[in-house]
């Protein structure tokens, strides 16, 4: 019988796109203790935090913006019912 795999999947949205960072943890090496799958998922968080890493060093390099990325509506006010 072979061993089965765990597939453990971390997904990180940024603007810029997806990344997806995953670790395989074998089911064998469960049963022997947390330590494999305390690893493994410190793999796992390890390369999601190179992406996030390597996105905000980008961020820094550009220049700020000042224009907001949403449409905002100015408010009037009707001077007819003010009076």
């Amino acid at each position: 019988m072979t061993d089965q795999k765990l597939r453990i999947r971390q997904v990180v949205s940024l603007p810029n796109g997806t990344f997806e960072a995953t670790t395989d943890v074998n089911a064998s090496d469960l049963g022997r203790g947390k330590e494999s799958l305390t690893a493994a998922l410190r793999d796992m968080q390890s390369k999601s935090s190179e992406v996030l890493t390597k996105y905000i060093k980008e961020l820094g390099n550009k220049p700020a913006s000042n224009e907001a990325d949403v449409d905002l509506e100015e408010v009037k006010e009707d001077d007819d019912e003010a009076s």
